[in-house]
């Protein structure tokens, strides 16, 4: 998958264009004062960013893994999508340099939190993800279910792209 992404340039300006529309959706709509600890969540989707620095950045094979594994997860209760992308670098000292990004989007905290302890995560942690990456780090933030449809609907709009332009072919 990733290794087409090169031969590819249309599938990585769309995956650039998806992360860029997904924090923008997140900055624009979905910036609000967080919840006390003592109130209960507010409703709406949760976006999980993982930025992965590989111990490797030249190995390919775990750059599959992850990739395979990131798309595997989205048929699980809860995901709403799921993306893997190269981390693009920015020459500007505020931009952290990252090989792998991974964003999965769930429609609540509390699907985001059984994702978390559910064995089969664990496992991937252990057997995937550990061996491969030098360093994860990982941002959870709350968007509000107007910001999250319309980012589920451009979602949407891209998979059925990219299943008519497979299709075609």
């Amino acid at each position: 998958m990733l290794a087409a992404m090169g031969d590819m340039p249309s599938l990585s300006v769309m995956l650039r264009t998806c992360f860029i529309a997904m924090g923008l959706f997140a900055m624009l709509a979905g910036c609000q004062t967080m919840p006390s600890a003592e109130s209960s969540p507010e409703p709406g989707a949760v976006f999980h960013f993982l930025a992965i620095w590989l111990k490797d950045p030249t190995d390919q094979a775990a750059r599959e893994r992850i990739a395979t594994q990131t798309e595997a997860w989205r048929d699980y209760p809860g995901v709403i999508s799921t993306v893997c992308g190269q981390g693009l670098p920015g020459e500007r000292t505020i931009v952290q340099n990252y090989d792998l990004g991974v964003m999965i989007v769930f429609t609540n905290e509390a699907a985001l939190r059984a994702y978390e302890q559910d064995p089969a995560h664990q496992h991937i942690i252990r057997e995937i993800l550990a061996p491969a990456a030098e360093k994860v780090m990982i941002y959870d933030f709350l968007v509000s279910n107007e910001a999250a449809t319309g980012v589920s609907r451009a979602i949407l709009r891209q998979r059925q792209y990219q299943h008519y332009r497979e299709f075609a072919n």
